[in-house]
């Protein structure tokens, strides 16, 4: 399995408050179908990447940093990921998409940040990253 993936299911359900009746594999199967995934793994290059052709250059770079994470909000998922994507997202949780996007909207910078360090992608994330920041 994904280390990266779990991680990002854990850190929904944990920003869900317990995750309601979803579990650990429900919530990684819609991360699959909605994040970049390169052979099943989340992709974190390729989702970072989509930071900064939606034009979210600085948000992103925050996370990536040591200092603190700016803010990001629902709306900015749902520009980023796609209202259509985020709304099958939201479906198979059995969940309202605002609701998912405002999850998404805490996870998505917590992830980042946890696996990075001094502006740089690391840890768990360079294992899977290859080549894609050289």
């Amino acid at each position: 399995m994904d280390d990266l993936l779990k991680m990002a299911a854990e850190l929904f359900l944990k920003h869900m408050n317990g995750g309601g009746n979803l579990n650990l594999q429900q919530v990684i199967g819609a991360l699959q179908q909605l994040l970049p995934t390169e052979q099943g793994q989340l992709n974190i290059g390729a989702l970072v990447s989509q930071f900064s052709q939606d034009g979210l250059d600085n948000l992103v770079q925050s996370f990536l940093g040591d200092g603190q994470n700016m803010t990001m909000t629902a709306s900015q998922v749902m520009g980023m990921l796609g209202g259509d994507n985020i709304s099958n997202f939201a479906s198979q949780l059995n969940m309202e998409p605002n609701n998912a996007a405002e999850t998404l909207s805490n996870v998505l910078p917590e992830l980042i940040d946890k696996n990075s360090q001094g502006g740089a992608l690391g840890g768990l994330a360079a294992q899977v990253m290859g080549s894609f920041f050289k």
